[in-house]
């Protein structure tokens, strides 16, 4: 394998196959284990990989607002192509915000969850999956009034 999956067409989440298949085996003469790789190590990184691969975020989305205004600032991501530009702030009323993307461009998406900047801790959000290709936050003051302010999202 030369591409990673999560740059596939669609993306999708390493499996053990990606990374080898978990299956190496020794041949005589057997490597020195102190000083060579052995089969062992390649099995064992191998399932690492695939376990990390299957609950690491897609995407970590760092969006800003000023005066009300929400804008992505910026993005990381396994995928080399999961960019600022692939995602689209809509800001439906005062503290509900939809993060959406492009089908194929992020793996099944099964969870997310938003973490409040500036120190706002008597503020919530509430995060929720409309759909296949967003993401909707509302963010919300102790007494419930909706508010505003910059959130980073975590998409699984």
């Amino acid at each position: 394998m030369t591409t990673s999956p999560f740059d596939a067409s669609p993306a999708r989440r390493p499996t053990l196959q990606d990374l080898g298949g978990g299956a190496k085996t020794e041949e005589d003469p057997k490597p020195n284990p102190v000083t060579m790789i052995t089969a062992d190590d390649a099995n064992q990184w191998g399932n690492v990989g695939a376990g990390v691969g299957a609950v690491c975020p897609l995407a970590i989305v760092v969006v800003t607002q000023t005066a009300g205004a929400y804008s992505v600032a910026s993005v990381r991501a396994p995928g080399t192509g999961v960019v600022a530009g692939t995602f689209t702030v809509t800001k439906n009323a005062t503290g509900d915000v939809t993060l959406s993307w492009t089908a194929g461009v992020l793996p099944g998406t099964i969870a997310a969850h938003a973490s409040l900047q500036g120190g706002l801790g008597d503020y919530g959000a509430q995060v929720t999956l409309p759909s296949a290709t967003s993401v909707e936050i509302k963010i919300k003051d102790n007494s419930g009034t909706a508010q505003e302010c910059s959130f980073t999202i975590f998409i699984y």
